[in-house]
């Protein structure tokens, strides 16, 4: 999860605007704006319509002058082999008290792992186009060997610096642990000198990111259209209160685009991690593939370098991920699509010049229903010894 700025919606805008009266000074009609319709929102004060304003417009007058809902609520299931099933939920105001600042709480839980996020933002600080956001965040996740735990929170400020580009400056800080499995942490006691990835010490990470970031997407959401891409880099550093010294770098993109009757879907992501302490990068921050999300049909911690002695993923310090997706109508006017895709992903440890490829593919169904999108995926590892083809189910947006 991240949340450097806030993708401003129509909704939300129109709400601002509703907030400063353009919205509803727009919305009554009155006789001479029948006659001058380009002329209703340049009224300061509009009288209230007269007799001869038919019953319609009266009714549609009188509807938008009531307080509009600018609260919801959204929930989300899934499934996968290795999380079992998975439950989201969020609630959230876009417009908190007539003010236009934001406030949502997000939560996710699974067997292998839990999220809880209270997130506040003020799109327009002190009237002006900085945005200031406030996120406090619990996060536990498992994998191979260990669990790490974090719990911390983040300061950000953003501003547009475009149509439809944001820049960033975030300050965050963040106390993680991880826990070793039973076997795990027996093994570690007994080894005479243990290697200096598999250090499982507390830290606390204190830190400054930076970024930039750019859609043109037609959703948030299973976008049909457009493009998105960004990038950040992220400094740990002693002189901040940090315990580790790290250096990590995040680029991303995605393009969405119809091909005739289909939709074409791309998304390809690389991050890297670097550190001048001696034992260089911890265990905790070390990347790891995060199975299906990544690459679908791929278990958790499936690639990069695992210790023979405790059989713990130790990851590594570049990941790449990149998945290609055919949207086919079956029924466009349910909204059901037929989906064709194939995933790659790898995790490198540079300085030991180790780590694995994996790549995956498979043949899917999506229903954008009423009540949120369902999907469902078949999805065949292409390597054939490291796991059988795995089915992966979802619901909703929350997830």
């Amino acid at each position: 999860f991240e949340t450097h700025g806030i993708r401003v919606s129509d909704k939300t805008v129109g709400k601002l605007l509703h907030q400063l009266g353009y919205s509803l000074q727009a919305a009554k009609k009155t006789v001479e704006g029948k006659q001058h319709p380009d002329r209703n929102a340049q009224f300061e004060h509009i009288a209230e319509p007269d007799a001869s304003t038919d019953r319609s417009d009266r009714e549609a007058a009188a509807e938008d002058t009531q307080p509009r809902r600018s609260g919801r609520f959204e929930v989300g299931l899934g499934y996968q082999p290795d999380d079992g099933f998975i439950a989201g939920a969020a609630v959230a105001n876009d417009d908190l008290f007539g003010s236009g600042d934001q406030l949502a709480l997000h939560a996710m839980l699974s067997q292998r792992q839990q999220l809880f996020l209270l997130h506040f933002a003020d799109p327009h600080l002190g009237g002006g186009d900085l945005g200031l956001s406030i996120d406090l965040f619990a996060r536990e996740q498992e994998w191979p060997g260990f669990r790490r735990e974090g719990e911390g929170g983040a300061l950000t400020l953003w501003r547009p610096i475009g149509r439809h580009t944001s820049a960033f400056l975030s300050y965050r800080v963040e106390a993680v642990s991880i826990a070793p499995d039973d076997s795990v942490a027996v093994a570690l006691a007994r080894a005479v000198t243990p290697e200096a990835s598999l250090s499982t010490a507390d830290l606390f990470l204190s830190s400054l990111r930076a970024g930039v970031e750019h859609s043109t997407v037609d959703g948030s959401f299973l976008p049909r259209r457009g493009s998105s891409a960004g990038a950040w880099i992220e400094a740990a550093d002693h002189r901040l209160g940090s315990d580790a010294d790290l250096v990590r770098g995040r680029v991303w993109g995605a393009h969405h685009r119809p091909l005739g009757p289909f939709t074409l879907h791309l998304a390809a992501r690389a991050e890297g991690v670097s550190s001048r302490d001696p034992l260089g990068v911890p265990l905790s921050e070390r990347l790891q593939l995060d199975g299906s999300s990544d690459v679908r049909g791929l278990a958790p911690g499936a690639l990069g370098r695992v210790d023979p002695a405790t059989g713990m993923a130790l990851g590594g310090d570049l990941l790449m991920t990149g998945r290609a997706e055919i949207e086919v109508p079956i029924w466009p006017g349910a909204g059901l699509s037929g989906l064709v895709f194939a995933d790659a992903g790898a995790v490198l440890d540079t300085q030991e010049g180790s780590g694995g490829l994996g790549a995956s593919t498979g043949v899917g169904l999506l229903w954008r229903s009423p009540i949120g999108p369902l999907r469902f995926d078949w999805a065949v590892p292409l390597d054939g010894d490291r796991s059988a083809p795995r089915f992966l189910f979802s619901l909703g947006g929350a997830l």
